[in-house]
């Protein structure tokens, strides 16, 4: 599996959003770590609603200082979100029906919700990051 750790290529320039970022690596690393390690589903659930709780919180809270600051490219940030939620919503709804997964099938979703989340952090809070910066946001 690809790393899925937050580096500093990940870096948008807004200090407070780039701790978010990383937050949620961090949480990411720690379900897959959890799953590899044999934990039971029951044991897996409380780490799973962290991270989509966590994930609900910062996107609420990056929306709402988008509109403050009419980043112009809100509705598309928002959508982007919303499949980052939709992803991690299948990963729970597939822990609490299949029970257990094999190895092989969770490291293809942890990579692929890695992938997910750093083209969101490259693709669309990059720009957020210029337009903040631009207007005296770091």
């Amino acid at each position: 599996m690809q790393s899925i750790e937050w580096d500093e290529n990940l870096l948008v320039g807004v200090n407070r959003f780039d701790k978010h970022h990383r937050h949620l690596f961090c949480l990411l690393e720690k379900n897959y770590v959890a799953w590899t390690g044999n934990a039971k589903a029951e044991e897996m659930e409380p780490l799973v609603d962290e991270l989509i709780d966590y994930a609900l919180y910062y996107f609420t809270e990056e929306e709402l200082l988008m509109k403050e600051y009419a980043y112009p490219g809100l509705p598309a940030h928002e959508q982007r979100h919303v499949q980052v939620i939709q992803k991690m919503f299948g990963y729970q709804r597939d822990l609490i029906h299949r029970k257990k997964m094999a190895i092989a099938e969770l490291s293809e979703l942890m990579e692929s919700l890695g992938n997910l989340l750093k083209g969101y952090i490259t693709d669309v809070a990059r720009q957020y990051g210029v337009y903040l910066n631009s207007i005296g946001m770091y």
